[in-house]
């Protein structure tokens, strides 16, 4: 059954949407603001793999070219590996997210996030990011969630969420931010000589403009959620 919720996310429309594609992924979540496309695709294994005494959470990010109009050429008509910006998107991505797994989760998770449209100006890595913690927060992996993030600027004194890379080259502060209820989970960027003060309310207004993507996933697992396998006690499924 296709589920939707639309969320204003600093004045930008975000549409997360469930059940049309990737069925069936333990938890799939498609997220679009403008042209872009991005889907989200959650897989957990039945049972523990023997020997394993780690939280085994594979998150791999991938951009299509066709996604920005362009189709491979020459000898190698596929698309290539991995470049270093979708390489620091996983393992942005991968930080929000682990925290909020059960320590004794010893089952395999894979995490898929595939850019399938975008404009020149979409912030496809945080869309990425939404779309992941979406998707965990609806499959039945036993996770901490939701937890959202987002992409900031400011600009005289004013804060962008999904900041245009014009946006982005007027700003004074650059951040990546994701955070559930409880508080900030995971926080990296840049940002010109700023007071403490300053940057905590940076922090605070982000988290508020967090709160109506937190609220967002909460409504989707209610209309398409699966329930959450019990987190063992000790290290196994």
């Amino acid at each position: 059954m296709h589920s939707s919720v639309s969320i204003d996310l600093g004045g930008r429309a975000v549409t997360l949407e469930t059940g049309r594609l990737a069925r069936q992924a333990h938890g799939a979540v498609v997220v679009r603001q403008g042209q872009a496309f991005v889907l989200g695709t959650v897989v957990a294994a039945p049972s523990a793999k023997p020997g394993v005494d780690f939280l085994p959470l594979t998150v791999e990010y991938g951009e299509m070219l066709a996604a920005g109009g362009r189709i491979p050429g020459g000898f190698f008509k596929r698309e290539g590996r991995s470049g270093e910006r979708e390489i620091l998107t996983c393992r942005l991505i991968d930080r929000s997210l682990r925290p909020l797994l059960p320590k004794t989760w010893r089952c395999e998770t894979q995490v898929q996030i595939t850019v399938f449209g975008a404009a020149e100006d979409s912030d496809v890595e945080t869309l990425g990011l939404l779309a992941a913690a979406a998707a965990l927060h609806l499959s039945d992996v036993p996770f901490d969630g939701p937890v959202a993030g987002l992409r900031v600027a400011r600009r005289d004194g004013r804060l962008i969420a999904l900041p245009t890379p014009a946006e982005l080259a007027a700003s004074d502060v650059d951040l990546s931010i994701s955070g559930g209820r409880d508080g900030l989970v995971m926080l990296e960027g840049q940002a010109a000589l700023l007071s403490d003060e300053a940057m905590v309310a940076v922090l605070e207004e982000t988290r508020e403009l967090l709160a109506p993507v937190l609220a967002g996933m909460d409504a989707l697992r209610a209309l398409a959620g699966r329930p959450k396998r019990a987190a063992a006690a000790d290290p196994a499924c």
